[in-house]
Order: structure tokens, then sequence, then C-alpha cells
């Protein structure tokens, strides 16, 4: 039996969780995780569902009701199931339900209780100011096991805010406080905000890995960058109003060898940004392995200070996405000496809707056909590639160095080949790639 059980979006309704438990019954101890995200479960479906959860056999961990139709009588079910039987799980998402104060208050207090070791709880819940409050009091306790708060108003009303963060930082300040990731998406945050986490996290820097600010209008501020930051391995900016003076800001955090993965896409980034962030990638210091730069106001003049990075002895990326910006062939010509570099470690290029032609294919495959590449995965979807280029591309497969695993393309240019040239591009391209 699978320690993963996986039926998001099956159009369940509550009267197939009767089947569903039944078979659960039967052996649920081997069960560990249990993904029924965006089923119409309802409270009678949970109602069922409680049945298994509250069984001393039960040992299930991970446990997904997000978009399930669940109301305020669900969660006084999970909530006795798990009273019942407390010690086994750790991570409950209830996202994308209609949950209300007193819901939040219930859950919050599992996590006041010593019984319980839930890590992730809440993930996806819009919650206002009120229930921030709650959730600040509760993970203020001691002991808290809580790891992972995930606070998304994507589809809210965006009603945390600068004060629902200012609650939030009360958590952050106290030494108690276990939290290692942090996700704020969409959230209503501005530079005040940014201040207060700043504050914050002085006082507690080393417990925060992981910080997503993705889809706030923070703009320019020098105190979401400094300080504290610099302990962080993951940090997501993305669509954030920044501009190249935040990527001057970044230095001391790429310096630090702790940040590991940047994603800064769409922000008024720019070539001059790229420019500052090459200079950090070239520090022998600097470990960055992965680095978004999805639709950042890029052109050809970034491409040559890339190629240099990647070409330096200390390169650690492994992943770069250079996705919906003007790059053109020119760009990829001046980028393919880093690409073909023996110090490239890059395992993962995405140039999907570059502006790119078949000149770009012919200097990806000289490149890359120069030296053993470490490239796994390369997107070139959404460009103006036509078979001439993809037969160039298609001789690079063939090299003995070549262990690309997954190539992006879309589907009729690969049709058209199969169709004109049947026997090299079956031996040489189906069994070698995955085609997207």
């Amino acid at each position: 039996v699978s320690n993963l059980f996986g039926l998001q979006a099956c159009r369940l309704s509550e009267k197939d969780c009767v089947s569903l438990i039944s078979a659960l019954k039967s052996k649920p101890c081997y069960l560990r995780e249990l993904d029924i995200n965006k089923n119409d479960l309802k409270d009678a479906g949970v109602k069922e569902l409680c049945g298994v959860l509250q069984s001393p056999q039960c040992k299930l961990q991970t446990l997904s009701l997000f978009c399930c139709g669940l109301s305020e009588i669900s969660c006084s079910y999970l909530v006795s199931a798990l009273k019942s039987n407390p010690s086994h799980m750790m991570v409950l998402k209830l996202g994308g339900n209609n949950l209300k104060e007193s819901d939040v208050q219930q859950l919050m207090d599992l996590v006041k209780s010593p019984d319980y070791k839930l890590q992730n709880l809440l993930s996806g819940c819009r919650l206002s100011k009120s229930e921030c409050e709650i959730v600040a009091s509760a993970l203020q306790s001691n002991p808290s096991y809580l790891t992972e708060l995930d606070i998304d108003q994507i589809y809210g009303d965006r009603s945390f805010g600068d004060s629902g963060m200012k609650h939030l930082c009360e958590i952050l300040e106290s030494s108690i406080c276990k939290l290692k990731k942090l996700r704020l998406k969409d959230c209503g945050l501005s530079k005040i905000s940014c201040a207060s986490l700043s504050s914050a996290l002085k006082s507690n820097a080393s417990s925060l890995t992981e910080l997503d600010l993705r889809w706030n209008k923070l703009t320019e501020s020098d105190n979401l960058i400094h300080g504290p930051f610099v302990f962080w391995r993951l940090f997501r900016l993305r669509n954030c109003g920044l501009t190249e003076i935040s990527c001057a800001s970044l230095d001391p955090a790429l310096k630090s060898s702790l940040l590991k993965h940047l994603d800064l896409s769409q922000n008024s980034v720019k070539d001059a940004g790229v420019l500052h962030l090459c200079v950090s990638l070239e520090d022998p210091g600097c470990s960055l392995q992965s680095l978004s730069l999805h639709d950042c106001g890029l052109t050809e003049s970034c491409c040559s200070p890339l190629s240099s990075a990647l070409k330096g002895p200390t390169s650690s990326l492994k992943h770069l996405d250079l996705s919906y910006n003007d790059l053109q062939d020119s760009g990829v010509r001046q980028l393919s000496p880093g690409l073909g570099s023996p110090n490239c470690r890059l395992e993962n290029l995405s140039l999907s809707c570059c502006q790119l032609t078949d000149q770009s294919c012919a200097s990806l495959a000289a490149a890359l056909s120069s030296a053993p590449s470490s490239l796994l995965q390369l997107d070139l979807s959404h460009n103006k590639l036509k078979d001439s280029g993809l037969k160039l591309l298609a001789s690079w497969f063939k090299a003995p160095n070549c262990g690309l695993q997954m190539v992006k393309i879309k589907l009729r240019f690969i049709l058209r080949l199969l169709y004109k040239d049947k026997v090299d591009l079956c031996f040489c391209i189906v069994p070698r790639c995955k085609f997207i």
C-alpha cells in the first residue's frame, strides 16, 4: 500500500467519501499522506473522513483539503478527530475554504497544546487582522512546533495588509519562534511591512530560511534586503515593484554563501540590475543555485555579463530562467560561451518567448557540443523556430556528451521533423528526450 494517496480534482462528493473511507479503514496504518484537494466533499464528506483520523491505527501525517467546500462544521469535525489521535498529524492544508474566525481559534488551540506537532497549518487561508492576532498568540506559546506559515490572499480581499504584518512580527521577535518558512503572497503589504519585518528578524534572524513576498507592491526599500536577510536560503520577490536598485542592495545576501534561490521575476530589473547581480555571482562567496528573471525587461545586453558569470570557476548556478525577455538571437550568441564552458553547472535553462530564431539553435548547438554539458532541461517554447533550427539541435542530441532529459518545443515542429526524417529523429531524439 502506498504512503501517498492523491485524488486531487477527481470530482468526489460526500457520497464518494463513504467508499473511500471504507477502503482506508481496511489498512489505514500504511497511509502517511492524503491529498483530496478540489473535491466537493463538504461537511458530510469530512465527517466520514474524520472516522479514519479518529482511529488509533491511523498514522496520517499530511492531509490536504484545499477548496473542498468546507465550513465551520467541518472544522469542528477535524479538530475533534485530531484531539482523539493527535500524535502523528504534521501538515493540515485547509486553504480555499470558508473558514471563520472561530475555526482559526480552534485550529490554533491545537498548536498551543504540547500533544500536537503540527508544522504546517492554515496554508492558503485568508486571514483578517483579528485572526492574525489569534495566530500570533498561539505561536508565542511554548512549545510550538509550527515551522511553516503560508498566508495566501490571492483569492481574498487582501485584508491581511500592514496591520496583519505587525501582529505577525510579534511572532518573529519571540525567541521561541521556530518558523523557518514564511509565505505572504499577495497580502497587500507595502514598504511599511518591510521595515517591521526587518526589525523583527534582527532579534531572531537564524530561524527563518525562506521568505516569499510575491505579488506585494513593496517598491524600493533597503530594509527589505540588508541585515537579517543574509541568513535566508530562499527569497521570492516576484512582482513586487522592484527595480535595478534592489539588485545592487542584494549584494551582501548573495555573498553570504547561504542564499540558494532568488526569484526576481516580473520586476523592472532590466539589464542594469542583471549587471549588479552578475558582479555578486562571480564572487567566490556566492553559492546561488537558482535565479529567476522571468519577464524582467531584459535585452541582449544582459547576456554577456551572465555568460561571464557562468564561466567563473566558482559558479554554482544550476537553474536560470530568462523567459519572456527580448534577448533575441544576438543575446543567445553572447550567452553561449558561458553555456559551453566546462565550469558551467547549469542544469535547467528557460529561454521561452525570447524572440529567438534558428540562429539561436545554431549558437546553442555549437556551444553545448564543444564540452561535456550538465544541461538536463531546455525550454525553447514560444519562439520563432523552424525545421532547420531544430535539426541543428538534433545534431547536438546525438553527441555523447549530451545528457538532456527534457526539451520544451511546440509539438507541431516535432511532428513535422518526424515526418520528414523518421529514421534519424526516432533514433536520436525520442528515446533521449521528453518533448512537451
